[in-house]
């Protein structure tokens, strides 16, 4: 469900990019052409788990995050799709809760009652943060640092060790009070650093207005952090 090792260049498809506030499209015009998604990380509720030998299978791991997502974010409103992303041992692996009905209208899971006339062809759906970390990856080969990666609800910290994501901290943004929550950021940023032990490791700020960007590297900076433009 969540893939972000690869984008597809596909002519044939549709790319289509999700803001938390973004309409969906009419499952009539998804069904015209396969659609390539790209979903605001606001989208998902998540949570880093740790590697347990204990977690033999995935429907194991599958009830741990359902479990894990429930305690950070409260008991869900409306239906979630939980999916875990597959790591070696003894890698932490990272859980992501969607919205079902999001899902549903992109064709993703089948939706109860729906007409085969108007249902949409399955997407390929990427979540930002994860396409983020993996171009991380690949243009910082075997990547320590910290990405900060702004939304319009949530602010992501998340932190790689050789390649590995290893630290996962989210708050949300109060456009209203955005020094408090540059501060904020920032020690959440130094701590995350710390327990990492990559004081001296880069950070990286990204947001899709590259001027959201440039202000919260300018804040890290002014806090005595070495923020720089991510190159994802």
């Amino acid at each position: 469900m969540i893939a972000a090792l690869r984008r597809s260049r596909s002519r044939a498809a549709a790319c289509v990019y999700l803001a938390a506030d973004a309409t969906l499209p009419e499952p009539a015009a998804a069904a015209a052409r396969p659609l390539h998604v790209l979903l605001a990380t606001d989208h998902a509720r998540l949570a880093l788990l740790p590697w347990s030998p204990a977690l033999l299978r995935p429907s194991h791991w599958q009830t741990y995050a359902a479990s894990r997502l429930e305690q950070l974010h409260g008991t869900p409103t409306q239906p979630w799709t939980v999916r875990v992303i597959d790591e070696p041992p003894p890698h932490p692996r990272l859980a992501a809760a969607l919205p079902t009905a999001l899902l549903e209208a992109l064709g993703v899971v089948p939706a109860p009652h729906a007409q085969a006339v108007v249902r949409p062809r399955p997407a390929q759906v990427r979540l930002e943060l994860t396409d983020r970390l993996s171009e991380l990856v690949a243009k910082r080969r075997l990547a320590s640092g910290v990405l900060v990666e702004l939304n319009r609800i949530f602010a992501t910290v998340a932190t790689l060790r050789d390649g590995v994501l290893v630290g996962l901290r989210r708050r949300r943004i109060d456009r209203a009070g955005a020094a408090a929550d540059a501060q904020a950021i920032a020690a959440t940023v130094a701590a995350e650093r710390a327990g990492a032990a990559l004081e001296g490791a880069p950070i990286w700020v990204a947001a899709r207005q590259v001027g959201d960007a440039t202000a919260a590297a300018a804040a890290l900076r002014s806090a005595g952090l070495p923020a720089e433009l991510s190159p994802c």
